[in-house]
């Protein structure tokens, strides 16, 4: 306690902002298992609207998930808290007013703070926030990227399966038998695809969503990458490929094992190389860069049953696909 309130003092005779601005701030704090690379980008754009939208001072609190971007030199980031009165922003879920008359309150803002239909509206079409947005979330340093053929249509395809770094999952990737539907399973949280499943989604999901862009397309020549977090990528590859069987279709993915901490940067900005994004809807990975960069087509899944297997394992059975074709977004049942 006697540290926090040195901390304060010494913020408080700070010459670089008046007393009023000390005591009414943005600050983006860490929360306990925040995530990954994209949880902290999507907690950083919510921080930045909050100030941007209302004209308040942002402070970050610093993680080496940030440094990779030019917004870590830009913005100012402390590892405290600038003042000791604060309230979480979303505990309060505050109105405008609020925000505007607060003065003398430092609202905090994490991943799982909660925004409001209007406000995402808002952030998405307000283009000079975007701008702004794009600008900082560029890399400080010179990547090797994913480039695809020119003279055919792109997909990039983010299959994300947390091998290595999320929990046991409970789904099977992909069926080995026939399945009928059951009830949604309560099982703990040991199993990530049960408290997460609209990120882990099995690969019938992903064959069947290019399958449907090709036939939206005409059937015409398609060139799909894979990225994803699985050390394994060549054997997705080949199992979408085998299920899809395809000869107008040509899927690659990258020869060296990924994984959770590997290729993650170039993966990320390779994606607004391509044409067409094919992502799981929940991934904030996939989601920032739906955000930052003008796909022509963005396909995320939709609705979901579970099934129990002949073999006795459960599946995760995607239902529909939303395909957002620019400003118009259609169901399309798989």
């Amino acid at each position: 306690m006697l540290k926090y309130f040195i901390f304060c003092l010494l913020f408080f005779f700070n010459d670089g902002y008046s007393r009023e601005k000390k005591s009414h701030c943005i600050y983006i704090y860490n929360a306990p298992d925040l995530g990954r690379m994209g949880d902290y980008l999507v907690t950083y754009i919510k921080g930045k609207w909050f100030s941007y939208k209302y004209n308040i001072p942002l402070f970050i609190e610093p993680n080496d998930y940030y440094n990779p971007f030019i917004f870590s030199e830009t913005e100012s980031f402390l590892v405290e808290p600038p003042c000791c009165s604060y309230q979480e922003v979303k505990r309060s879920r505050l109105k405008e007013h609020q925000l505007l008359s607060n003065k003398d309150t430092n609202f905090m803002v994490s991943l799982f703070d909660i925004l409001t239909p209007n406000q995402l509206n808002q952030i998405r079409s307000d283009q000079k926030f975007r701008k702004m947005i794009i600008e900082g979330i560029k890399p400080l340093q010179e990547l090797s990227l994913i480039t695809p053929p020119k003279g055919v249509a792109s997909v990039a395809v983010h299959v994300r399966t947390g091998r290595g770094y999320d929990n046991l999952k409970l789904s099977s990737e992909y069926k080995l038998s026939n399945g009928s539907r059951v009830e949604t399973p309560c099982f703990d949280y040991q199993y990530i695809d049960v408290v997460h499943r609209n990120h882990f989604l099995p690969e019938e999901f992903f064959a069947k969503s290019i399958k449907l862009l090709s036939e939206y397309l005409g059937n015409q020549q398609l060139y799909v990458y894979i990225f994803t977090d699985d050390p394994n990528p060549d054997l997705i590859k080949d199992r979408i490929c085998n299920y899809l069987d395809m000869s107008h279709i040509t899927i690659e993915t990258r020869d060296e094992k990924t994984s959770s901490s590997n290729c993650v940067l170039s993966d990320f900005f390779s994606f607004k190389n391509f044409d067409y994004l094919i992502k799981p809807r929940l991934s904030n990975f996939s989601n920032v860069a739906e955000f930052l960069f003008n796909h022509k087509i963005v396909l995320s899944s939709g609705d979901f049953h579970w099934e129990m297997l002949d073999d006795g394992k459960y599946y995760l059975s995607i239902e529909n696909v939303f395909l957002k074709d620019k400003q118009t977004t259609t169901k399309f049942e798989l």
